[in-house]
């Protein structure tokens, strides 16, 4: 959520739902910001690798989520969004501890 708010041309406008079905909690984070590079969709979640300038992040938050939602069966997606910016989704089981 809060790469959404940065990357958010205007800030005040960042969807987020959650929803459960066939066994699965759903998180979805929409921006309206300019959306992932091209090329970058390929290495999202890898360490260290971030769209931010020097100095205002490490790349390591969306690697983390990634991880840990791999670690409890889930995963971490990322696509552009109709109209502009970029949908995140990460999908976990119900009852997924870890």
């Amino acid at each position: 959520m809060r790469n959404a708010l940065q990357a958010a041309s205007v800030p005040s406008i960042v969807e987020i739902s959650a929803t459960t079905e066939a066994g699965t909690i759903r998180f979805e984070v929409r921006d309206h910001g300019p959306g992932l590079p091209a090329g970058m969709r390929h290495h999202l979640g890898e360490p260290f690798v971030t769209t931010k300038s020097p100095g205002q992040g490490m790349g390591l938050g969306l690697h983390l989520v990634r991880l840990l939602a791999h670690q409890m069966g889930g995963n971490l997606t990322a696509t552009p969004a109709d109209g502009g910016g970029e949908r995140f989704v990460l999908v976990l089981p119900v009852g997924a501890t870890g």
